[in-house]
């Protein structure tokens, strides 16, 4: 799937991905995309944890498992899987926040420089009322409400079926407090 991040291009190069503020998803993505989204991280998890992510997309061999279709017993224990990171969170703080800013940005799916790489978030809560934040603000605060309820793994269907990871944003209503130059040095790492 080949879905740009960026919704809306200003004239001055202003990339903003567009979100509903109370109940947008930051993924939604098929399983080779969210296979792709969690190997591509995993080094940073823990080596148990690390393990239990490539054991269900790897085979004994290191070929990838086919996930197409429905296979109910494989998704649970990518939902487990999935919620005990979530659950531990300060523990897989880089791993979740690089996760989150690759399904907000798409910076590594589609490179930096391009148009399809969102660099602002722009929010409209229920009463119309809209909402900008810088891109490293959204994905921080938005790592600060996620928990283990934020992230499921169920099914789509159209014509056929196929399992996806969802990963649902904490509400919001207004924008969220910019982070102090304190947060952002404390957190440069998960940044760059």
């Amino acid at each position: 799937d080949y879905t740009p991040k960026t919704d809306i291009i200003s004239k001055n190069g202003r990339k903003l991905s567009v979100k509903k503020s109370d109940g947008a998803q930051a993924m939604s993505g098929g399983m080779n995309e969210t296979m792709a989204t969690l190997m591509s991280y995993s080094h940073l998890l823990d080596e148990d944890t690390q393990k239990k992510i490539d054991s269900l997309f790897k085979d004994d061999n290191g070929n990838p498992i086919d996930w197409n279709g429905v296979n109910h017993e494989r998704n649970k224990k990518l939902n487990d899987t999935i919620k005990d990171i979530f659950k531990n969170k300060e523990q897989n703080k880089a791993f979740i926040m690089a996760v989150l800013t690759e399904s907000l940005t798409g910076a590594g799916k589609f490179g930096e420089d391009s148009d399809g790489t969102s660099n602002e978030m722009l929010t409209w809560s229920k009463d119309g009322k809209l909402i900008k934040d810088d891109i490293e603000t959204y994905i921080y605060r938005t790592y600060e409400g996620l928990s283990e309820k934020n992230v499921t793994i169920n099914h789509k269907s159209a014509g056929k079926t196929w399992t996806v990871m969802r990963m649902f944003l904490p509400k919001h209503n207004s924008s969220y407090k910019p982070l102090t130059d304190k947060e952002r040095e404390d957190n440069k790492e998960l940044f760059d």
